[in-house]
């Protein structure tokens, strides 16, 4: 089941227009934090926790999608997938967000790129696990 994002939590036209490469890590931090502080007004306004834990686990698929996307894997045959609380869709803020990358044949540049992405991720406070 996919979820619609309320705007006021994260808008990914408006995120993907206003990306900037040289503030890339500043600016996804402050989607994440926006998103996390919609949902703990959410939450004390009465949302229930269980909505507002797969909202969440939605936002990080649309953010995920919007930076995977960003990529040029040159024709590398790459999957990310969710797994764990976040493969539920049950995502909890302050958790990990647990992935795996099912890969084909890559070449060392592809390599360095999926690292870049995966450091990229924690250096925005994602906190993958993988």
């Amino acid at each position: 089941m996919t979820l619609e994002l309320p705007a006021a939590m994260f808008d990914p036209a408006a995120f993907r227009t206003g990306f900037d490469n040289d503030n890339a890590v500043a600016y996804c931090r402050a989607a994440i934090e926006a998103a996390t502080d919609y949902q703990h007004e959410r939450f004390r306004a009465g949302d229930k926790a269980s909505d507002l834990i797969r909202q969440r686990s939605q936002f990080v698929d649309t953010l995920l999608g919007l930076l995977w996307d960003r990529n040029d894997w040159n024709g590398h045959e790459l999957a990310l997938v969710a797994v764990g609380g976040y493969g539920r869709g049950e995502l909890h803020p302050h958790s990990d967000v647990d992935l795996l990358v099912l890969t084909g044949k890559m070449d060392d540049a592809c390599r360095d790129q999926l690292s870049a992405f995966l450091t990229f991720l924690g250096d925005i406070r994602l906190n993958p696990g993988y």
